[in-house]
């Protein structure tokens, strides 16, 4: 019997050994996010963020805050017009955190002769 206690335990701490090393290259491989924020006068013209302007996206996380008077339609994705019946008031915020490196490109725009001023903080 001391015989078999002493190979389970050469095992488990075998099966130790190998659980500790594949978590350790599991967290090489995460990517460490980094934090964006921006800043941005949105009109009806729309602004359109996207790989081309941000070469940081694609982003897993997004807060968008309407710090402006006027409300703001948002788009993300494939949508045509995010929240429609219910845009981004004033002091209003969207968050959104996909888990994973989902959001490629979004858009926010206003009414016809409107404006307002969007604050962005994104997580990589």
């Amino acid at each position: 019997m001391p015989s078999l206690v002493k190979e389970l335990t050469h095992v488990v701490s075998g099966v130790k050994d190998a659980v500790l090393y594949l978590a350790s290259q599991y967290e090489k491989e995460i990517p460490e996010a980094v934090l964006i924020s921006r800043t941005y006068s949105v009109t009806s013209e729309g602004v359109k963020v996207n790989l081309d302007r941000e070469h940081s996206m694609p982003w897993r996380a997004l807060d968008i805050i309407n710090d402006g008077d006027d409300d703001v339609y948002v788009a993300i994705n494939n949508q045509v017009r995010y929240r429609e019946e219910a845009p981004l008031k004033k002091g209003e915020s969207l968050s959104l955190d996909y888990k994973r490196q989902q959001i490629n490109w979004f858009v926010m725009e206003t009414d016809t002769g409107n404006s307002a001023t969007v604050r962005v903080f994104a997580q990589t």
